[in-house]
C-alpha cells in the first residue's frame, strides 16, 4: 500500500493552521489569571458561607416550629384526648367495616328506589300532559 500524499499535506495544513490560530489568542498575564482566580475563589466561597448560614438558620427554625407545634398538640389531647373521634380497637375493626357495608348497601338501594319514583313521576308527568 501507498502512503497517500494528499493525507500527508491535509495533516501538515492541519498542524499550520492550529498553530496561526493559537499565535492570535490574547493569553492573560500572571497578574490577570491571579485576579480571575482569586474572583472566583472570593465569590465561590461568600455563595458557600450564604448558603450556610441559611441551611442553619432553617435547620434551627424548624426545629424549634416542630417542637413548638408537638408541645401545642400534645396540650390539646391532654384537653381532649379522643377529639370527638370514635377510637376502634382491632376486635371492632371488622363489626365496623360489615356495618359501614351494610349501610353502603342500604344507600343503594334507596337511591334506585328514588330513581324508580322519579321515572314513575315522570311517566305519570307525561300522561297528564297527553
Amino acid at each position: 500500500m501507498a502512503k497517500d500524499p494528499k493525507k500527508k499535506e491535509q495533516k501538515n495544513n492541519f498542524l499550520k493552521d492550529v498553530n496561526s490560530e493559537l499565535k492570535k489568542v490574547t493569553w492573560p498575564t500572571g497578574k490577570e489569571l491571579f485576579n480571575s482566580t482569586a474572583t472566583v475563589l472570593l465569590i465561590t466561597i461568600t455563595i458557600a458561607i450564604i448558603v450556610f448560614v441559611l441551611d442553619f438558620a432553617f435547620e434551627k427554625a424548624n426545629t424549634y416550629g416542630v417542637d413548638k407545634l408537638k408541645s401545642v398538640v400534645s396540650s390539646s389531647q391532654e384537653e381532649n384526648p379522643n377529639n370527638g373521634e370514635e377510637v376502634v380497637d382491632d376486635q371492632n375493626a371488622d363489626e365496623t367495616t360489615e356495618v359501614t357495608s351494610e349501610e353502603a348497601t342500604q344507600d343503594a338501594e334507596s337511591t334506585e328506589t328514588s330513581d324508580a319514583e322519579a321515572t314513575q313521576d315522570a311517566e305519570t308527568t307525561e300522561e297528564v300532559a297527553q
